[in-house]
């Protein structure tokens, strides 16, 4: 795409460009849609302030390493463990520059998009295969201050693109808008529904934590119930409860044999797999990338543990150092696990009349769940129960993480991996034509159920009270 797209156009229908903001429609009609993103310096100074006080610590701290090794000679190796710290401030200087001095143009067509930025008079241009059904979602880019940072991103294949992450919220939000009305598809989660996402709340124990006695007849009203066999008093839990939708858009397209194989079906016998990643480019970028970091964590952490195993006489300083590499030396061990499994990993699942079994490795290597296949009551696409752990409400950032879910009461398993909504859609549509076949009735979507119980909530948390408890509680029953 070329820099001739930049020659404004005027626009018409959809909702208009928000107040201040310097988004530029170059382009609109039913054939493609051209979004232009000039630069912007009050862009990224937040990131470039932290990054700057990040540097003068590190620099600080540099000093004092240095006049130290001045004093004790050459051999000192506390200098490798700050090299991280450098590249991290160095980063987000860099990412600053980006948010401040990046141009921006967007072209999207019915079945594809092309992103080109310029930064300092240097452009770079990627394309995407949409994928069919996919809408325009805002994902987590970073967390400035625990508070996540989202950027426009568009899913297709070989990857997704994203951007716009310096942008204002009411900016990007407008763009998700604006795309998705020119592909004609929906979000299937709408971030700002009061009832997306799981809701913290006191929700008492259905036995006793001493008996294991039934307490069916306590309400949710009162925060304690009484035993009713040996007299213990069961005090209400913090809980989360998940009273966001399940996603009940049917499939579209064929089924996606390219990215998820099926090797047998029969009617007493379903196997399917999938990769970690659909896309070879990424399996082999995230796997490289891992890999560096593993040679550059493990090329210090071996150095330390050489120079800690053959640099002086074994003593009781040699002992507790060995102990406090050993963390060290496991991480390193981890990081290259990670990206072999990013490289090599697959997901198998096979489900049968007496079970289903979801099995995650390398090879003969592999971490296997299952459930009985009579107690499976749905099969769903939703956001994953493990993105519901933090304390609060949860981000628009978590809603990009699409996946099939086969649960059994509270009990889950997930079917899919990193694939699409409509992948997701695919593959939970194909395990419940099986148990339908095999005579078993699954529901696709469920009501607020209990997902994550955090164990760190206490009764003394000022952020909440107990009407807010309360009426989160009475929501919750309603839905």
């Amino acid at each position: 795409m070329k820099d001739e797209l930049h020659s404004p156009e005027s626009s018409s229908g959809g909702a208009p460009v928000p107040a201040g903001s310097t988004i530029e429609i170059l382009e609109q009609s039913d054939e493609r849609l051209v979004l232009f993103i000039p630069s912007g310096p009050k862009r990224g100074w937040e990131l470039g302030c932290f990054g700057l006080i990040w540097l003068t610590i590190i620099s600080i701290i540099t000093s004092v390493v240095l006049i130290d090794v001045r004093q004790r000679g050459p051999g000192a190796f506390e200098l490798l463990f700050l090299v991280p710290f450098w590249l991290v401030g160095l980063a987000m200087l860099y990412f600053s520059l980006r948010m401040r001095h990046t141009r921006t143009l967007i072209l999207i067509e019915p079945t594809r998009a092309v992103l080109q930025q310029t930064f300092f008079g240097r452009t770079n241009t990627r394309e995407t295969t949409l994928a069919i059904g996919e809408p325009a979602t805002l994902v987590e880019s970073y967390r400035q201050n625990d508070v996540p940072i989202d950027a426009v991103c568009l899913k297709g294949d070989p990857r997704p693109l994203k951007f716009a992450t310096p942008l204002e919220h009411k900016e990007k939000a407008w763009i998700v808008d604006r795309i998705n009305a020119f592909l004609g598809v929906s979000p299937a989660l709408d971030p700002d529904d009061p009832s997306f996402g799981p809701t913290l709340t006191r929700v008492l124990p259905e036995n006793c934590s001493s008996c294991g006695g039934s307490l069916s007849g306590a309400t949710e009203e009162v925060q304690q119930a009484t035993c009713p066999f040996c007299g213990t008093v069961n005090k209400a839990e913090m809980k989360l409860v998940l009273s966001g939708p399940s996603d009940v858009q049917p499939a579209v397209g064929e089924f996606p044999a390219d990215r998820v194989t099926v090797t047998e079906q029969t009617p007493d016998l379903l196997e399917f797999g999938m990769r970690v990643f659909e896309s070879r480019s990424m399996r082999r970028g995230a796997a490289l990338a891992f890999v560096l970091f593993a040679l550059f964590w493990n090329s210090i952490v071996g150095t330390i543990l050489w120079a800690t195993l053959f640099g002086a006489r074994f003593n009781a300083s040699m002992l507790f150092m060995l102990v406090f590499i050993l963390p060290f030396v496991g991480v390193g061990v981890a990081i290259v696990g990670v990206a072999l499994f990013i490289l090599a990993g697959r997901l198998s699942v096979r489900l049968d009349r007496d079970a289903l079994r979801a099995s995650w490795g390398v090879g003969p290597l592999a971490y296997t769940k299952s459930l009985a296949t009579e107690t499976i009551t749905h099969v769903t696409v939703e956001n994953s129960p493990l993105a519901a752990k933090n304390r609060g409400a949860r981000s628009r950032a978590n809603q990009d993480t699409p996946t099939a879910l086969v649960w059994a009461g509270e009990r889950w398993i997930p079917i899919t991996m990193l694939q699409g909504a409509n992948d997701c859609r695919h593959v939970a549509q194909l395990v419940r034509s099986q148990l339908a076949d095999m005579g078993f009735t699954v529901e696709s979507q469920r009501t607020a159920t209990i997902v994550v119980r955090p164990d760190e909530f206490n009764d003394n948390d000022e952020s909440l009270d107990d009407d807010d408890l309360a009426e989160s509680s009475d929501e919750s029953a309603a839905k």
